[in-house]
């Protein structure tokens, strides 16, 4: 399970991209990590908004979308010791 953040409410008015890295140690075969995001804070209204499978990490740029509440979710990883994702808004 993944922590949940509050975005700006003006957010998708600004026109910035939302930004999110992954930071991956140990070096994994394989990770697919996904970018959700949700109106409400609602584990069932949460949609995948991008999806990162590169095992050394990588930086990805989202267009902004009506949404007000994201979260990464680790779908799965085959190795490796940790990840980290830093998202700026």
């Amino acid at each position: 399970m993944s922590s949940s953040y509050a975005l700006p409410s003006n957010w998708a008015n600004m026109g910035r991209p939302l930004v999110w890295q992954s930071i991956i140690v140990g070096s994994p075969s394989a990770i697919s990590l996904q970018l959700q995001g949700a109106l409400n804070d609602v584990d069932a209204e949460y949609n995948v908004l991008d999806t990162s499978t590169l095992a050394t990490g990588e930086m990805r740029h989202v267009t902004p979308l009506n949404i007000r509440f994201i979260r990464v979710r680790q779908a799965s990883r085959t190795g490796g010791t940790s990840v980290t994702v830093v998202v700026n808004i």
